[in-house]
């Protein structure tokens, strides 16, 4: 429950990690006025200013938003394929991460965030705390490492949605094979 209070808190104040100020720093030089924290803008957060994050931005711009082709880039880019993108395509239900975006880029941005890291944190502490067989203070211990550690820090959260649906895969078969009910394995 805390990590859903959380997440929507986070969401509704549109609060992420993603180092799109550095775009000040390309475009036109202009003051920082979108962030909480005034840390200097990260260059090397490349991947998210230059290129996820606008080829998401031209998704919404879109006329109609969300296609597969998105005729704005180029001669048109098929967005199902190069980065994470909000697609109107069945395959949408398997992203949830992208869900926010149908809302607003503001609230995508955050969703997005959010749902890396404290999906991350949430699953880890779940898998962890079956594991320890209950041992609270080492589940949650174990998912600050795990959200923090270098690899998911040095990618910006990126890659999380393999390891959150592994996670998710390994608690669901814990749950599965423990059940003693056929309704329990529903």
């Amino acid at each position: 429950q805390i990590v859903c209070v959380l997440f929507v808190l986070m969401v509704a104040f549109n609060i992420h990690g993603f180092s799109i100020t550095y775009w000040h720093e390309v475009i036109d030089h202009s003051k920082v006025e979108e962030t909480f924290f005034k840390a200097p803008p990260q260059g090397i957060r490349s991947d998210d200013w230059a290129l996820d994050l606008p080829m998401i931005f031209s998704q919404l711009s879109h006329r109609p938003p969300f296609p597969v082709i998105n005729r704005n880039i180029g001669t048109g880019m098929n967005m199902l394929l190069p980065i994470k993108a909000p697609v109107l395509y069945p395959t949408l239900l398997f992203q949830p991460g992208l869900w926010g975006f149908f809302i607003g880029p503001d609230v995508g941005m955050s969703w997005l965030w959010w749902f890396n890291v404290l999906g991350l944190f949430f699953l880890s502490f779940l898998v962890l705390n079956t594991l320890s067989r209950g041992w609270i203070a080492f589940s949650v211990l174990g998912a600050i490492v795990i959200t923090y550690s270098p690899f998911f820090q040095f990618w910006s959260f990126h890659k999380t949605e393999v390891a959150i649906f592994g996670l998710l895969c390994f608690q669901a078969a814990v749950w599965i094979f423990s059940s003693k009910t056929t309704r329990g394995i529903w």
